[in-house]
């Protein structure tokens, strides 16, 4: 008989040796402890995953893989650990995120309570600096409440017969895949608690940054030809930089009132 209440964790990382134990450390005192977690190295050129070997070991936990097919983008790797799952329900989780303890045992009482397939997570963004909270306020809202994958719970099944996320993609991914779900006929329900937000920067704290996280973000989400693609990110970074500048004006005149 299936049991309708075990959970298959998955992560992927990049580069996380700052914020993956906190991730790690969540994980481990959930009021609902996952069946599985699947940690699925994308790419990191630090050293997370020993890290993540040494932090298994001191803990002595038998059921959390540390995984490195040599993917280089989140949604190939979050393929990777959902394809190796073995259990009823997949819990969708990103490093660098704030959960609370009850966030398996939240998801679980309202994905059995309204007879869901897929119960969708929910985050605010607020910033570090005065830069991160412009970029968050000119992309996804200061302080606005948002749907994400990432806290997510959905039935293994769903994406046997919905399909994975977009392969080799950095981002625009999720919500591709979320848009899917929804016009399918699955049960999707949407949840505000319990809440994830950030550890540390939410957008980006520099304007480097910043300008790196358009270039790397528009290009996963465009086909454009290569040869015209370094003009529209530097064009696409420059509109969004000026209307970071705006909301940082704007924050200054609020301060000083």
């Amino acid at each position: 008989m299936i049991d309708t209440h075990k959970i298959s964790v998955v992560i992927s990382y990049y580069n996380e040796a700052e914020s993956i134990v906190d991730t790690l450390n969540l994980l481990s005192i959930q009021t609902l402890m996952p069946a599985e977690v699947h940690l699925i190295d994308s790419g990191s050129t630090d050293n997370t995953h020993a890290i993540i070997n040494s932090w298994i070991a001191e803990h002595n936990i038998d059921n959390y893989y540390n995984i490195n097919e040599r993917t280089l983008v989140p949604s190939s790797s979050i393929n990777v650990g959902i394809k190796r799952s073995k259990f009823y329900w997949i819990a969708l989780m990103d490093c660098g995120l704030m959960f609370s303890h009850d966030w398996l045992q939240s998801q679980m009482d309202i994905a059995v309570s309204n007879n869901a397939d897929v119960v969708i997570g929910s985050v605010i963004l607020h910033g570090v600096n005065i830069i991160d909270q412009a970029a968050v306020a000119q992309t996804y809202g200061y302080d606005k409440l948002n749907a994400c994958v990432p806290s997510s719970l959905v039935k293994r099944d769903i994406f046997l017969q919905q399909g994975f996320f977009l392969d080799n993609r950095r981002a625009g991914f999720d919500m591709h895949w979320r848009r899917r779900i929804k016009k399918s006929d699955a049960n999707v329900i949407l949840s505000n608690k319990p809440l994830v937000t950030y550890f540390q920067t939410n957008y980006a704290d520099s304007i480097r940054s910043l300008y790196k996280k358009v270039y790397l973000y528009s290009k996963s989400s465009t086909n454009m030809q290569s040869h015209y693609f370094p003009y529209y990110s530097t064009i696409l970074f420059i509109v969004v930089l000026l209307f970071a500048l705006s909301s940082v004006y704007r924050f200054s005149l609020i301060l000083t009132i």
